[in-house]
């Protein structure tokens, strides 16, 4: 089998990159990687791992975080470990047992609550309809004292008058 980027037991046989280096020392390759000037300008730059960027703390940043800001954002963009995120994940998960359990006990205790202020407006308008009759029953034993007292008031004058003229004539017979 021949091809290109397969080295067979001739040397001077097309060789693949990687297999160029193979070739070569440990020495020779390690240098030519640390070395930025071997390397063209697009692989200069790494994006630095997780590792690299934990060791990062506010001392080494140029700019401090603010003092208004929360303490959470300073992590952002800081991705967690794996192990990390399934810890969180599962206290997550927690967290929304917990919330969903503590919104269902809300909404019977809600529940409860407009069960009791239905009753509440219930005993409400019983009360009121009793107020209302019961005034119904005062205003109507105040009309008949109000009528009660127009006549006691016209048989008093009628009896003053009586009264009045009785007395003219028993002063005219003289008994008086």
């Amino acid at each position: 089998m021949s091809g290109a980027g397969v080295v067979q037991g001739n040397k001077n046989a097309p060789q693949h990159s990687l297999t160029a280096e193979w070739s070569k020392s440990p020495r020779t390759v390690t240098k030519e990687r640390s070395n930025p000037q071997s390397f063209p300008a697009s692989h200069r730059f790494v994006v630095p791992t997780h590792a690299q960027r934990e060791g990062i703390d506010e001392k080494t940043c140029s700019v401090p975080p603010r003092q208004e800001c929360p303490p959470f954002a300073r992590n952002v963009g800081r991705r967690p470990p794996s192990d990390l995120q399934s810890i969180a994940s599962m206290d997550n998960t927690e967290l929304l047992d917990h919330h969903k359990h503590r919104y269902h006990k809300l909404v019977l205790e809600c529940k409860e609550r407009s069960l009791q202020l239905e009753k509440i407006e219930e005993e409400g308008r019983i009360q009121t309809d009793k107020m209302v009759k019961l005034l119904d029953d005062i205003s109507a034993r105040v009309d008949q004292l109000c009528l009660l007292e127009k006549q006691i008031c016209g048989a008093l004058t009628k009896e003053f008058k009586k009264n009045k003229q009785l007395r003219e004539s028993a002063i005219q017979r003289g008994y008086v």
